[in-house]
């Protein structure tokens, strides 16, 4: 046949060839409007993509503002997708489309009977825990843990999906894992049940845990099992170890303060040293988020105090005052020259477990800096904020000996500040130089930025070396009540 014959046999109405034709023609046109559509719902959802990606974190999203774009996003974008598949569906073989309906129903079956076996092996986990009474701890401390790790405890049913929908946010803003979003139970699941190991098994492993968790066992039976794996650092594991390493007492003792301490060392326990600033850190968000919880059972001047107590008064990381020999204690002013505590620093405070010789040192150096430089105050971080030596697992740190202090700023009687850092002042550098220099007559170890720019950049380290030890004072150096006051 001629291709005139065969154009001519083409433009004959009713002809499969036409039919083909004003079918591809429709398909055409109808493939041309599915990709105005998809690319109007592609700009919709990333424009509410990042709306949503960069509203501060900390606030909740405005969805119900969001709402008509949101489902004209999802209506617009969808349908084009539905549309899609449809057309892509319509022009596969037959035989194509009843493997792909097979291998489907196949898939779902056996997704479902999936499901149904691990909940069964999650639920059989969860049965065969054992019921050997928990660890009682005080209603402080379980308040605080609830508090700090998971506000929201006692009204949801194994997730917050509030915090993971904020942690999710706030990570994607940062590009990096910056806050987690786990319930309590979850973790209690992933601490008895499983490993840390970050995978998707684990994850989905851990969610069916905590559906089981949820309905097989009470909110204080989860509480417990989760206080009594938690670490606390420094090799506390579980909070029987925590409350004897930190405070020497048993769980059912802690009070608030003590409470606030220890649930603020959880999202980042320390490992070989504890330093007072991570634990006055630690204990304020835990006091706020207190407040915020549970301000109608803790009254504002309880919470002020648990947050003002001064740390080393209480908190004992390793070993007593007694045991470890740091036992003498130092007035809090000395020769004219006050002691701060760099929490407190408006209130003079006395200076406790320190070791002896350390303390005869200590009142020497404010005698002479006071009379040479005009001294008159000095802000510290604390004379006892160590329990370990860095790099090290069981020597412990001249701070928990009572042998070293940590300076942090300087005042003198011209009301001038040195701060223990560097500075572009000369007057100030001139007069932490000096002050060194006097610190260096008494104390055979002095580290600061000058000698330990990484370690001690912002504070003055002072140490006695354990091969020193107790001397008697002349008469001279030991003062007299009135004369340690004045």
């Amino acid at each position: 046949m001629s291709q005139a014959a065969r154009r001519e046999r083409r433009m004959q109405p009713g002809s499969a060839d036409e039919t083909a034709q004003a079918r591809r023609s429709r398909h055409s046109r109808l493939g041309a409007l599915l990709a105005v559509q998809m690319i109007v719902g592609g700009v919709m959802a990333v424009w509410q993509a990042r709306i949503w990606l960069w509203h501060p974190w900390d606030r909740p999203f405005p969805y119900i503002e969001h709402a008509a774009w949101l489902l004209a996003t999802v209506l617009i974008f969808g349908d084009g997708l539905a549309h899609g598949f449809r057309i892509a569906w319509s022009r596969l073989p037959a035989r194509i489309r009843g493997i792909g309906r097979r291998t489907g129903m196949g898939l779902a079956a056996a997704f479902c009977a999936g499901v149904i076996a691990t909940y069964g092996w999650a639920e059989f986990r969860v049965a065969s825990l054992p019921t050997a009474p928990a660890v009682r701890s005080s209603r402080a401390f379980l308040d605080a843990t609830v508090a700090m790790e998971d506000g929201h405890f006692y009204s949801h049913h194994g997730f917050d999906w509030a915090a993971m929908h904020r942690a999710l946010r706030h990570n994607l803003q940062a590009g990096r894992v910056v806050q987690g979003g786990s319930s309590i139970t979850q973790q209690t699941a992933k601490n008895v049940f499983l490993s840390s190991d970050r995978t998707v098994r684990r994850k989905v492993l851990e969610a069916f845990l905590t559906l089981a968790l949820e309905r097989r066992l009470s909110k204080r039976r989860i509480l417990d099992l989760y206080v009594a794996r938690i670490d606390y650092g420094l090799g506390a594991r579980g909070i029987t170890e925590a409350s004897r390493l930190y405070f020497r007492k048993s769980p059912s003792d802690l009070d608030l303060a003590e409470s606030a301490v220890l649930v603020g060392l959880v999202p980042s326990p320390p490992r070989r040293f504890l330093t007072a600033e991570a634990l006055e850190q630690g204990r304020q968000r835990a006091v706020e988020r207190l407040a915020f919880f549970f301000g109608d059972r803790y009254p504002r001047p309880a919470l002020d105090e648990a947050g003002s107590r001064p740390l080393d008064g209480f908190v004992l990381p390793y070993l007593s005052p007694a045991e470890r020999g740091a036992t003498a204690s130092a007035p809090a002013t000395i020769h004219g020259v006050s002691f701060r505590l760099y929490t407190t620093p408006a209130v003079p405070r006395a200076i406790a477990w320190l070791q002896p010789e350390f303390a005869v040192r200590l009142r020497r150096f404010a005698r002479a800096a006071r009379a040479e430089l005009g001294l008159t105050e000095i802000v510290h971080l604390g004379a006892y904020v160590d329990r370990l030596q860095r790099g090290s697992d069981d020597v412990l740190s001249a701070h928990a000996l009572g042998r070293a202090m940590d300076l942090q700023r300087f005042v003198y009687r011209d009301r001038t500040e040195a701060w223990a850092r560097p500075s572009d002042d000369p007057a100030e550098a001139d007069r932490l130089r000096q002050t060194v220099v006097v610190l260096q007559r008494f104390f055979p170890r002095v580290l600061w930025h000058a000698n330990e720019p990484i370690r001690h950049r912002d504070h003055i380290h002072i140490e006695l070396p354990p091969d020193i030890g107790s001397e008697e004072p002349p008469a001279a150096d030991t003062p007299s009540k009135g004369d340690a006051n004045r």
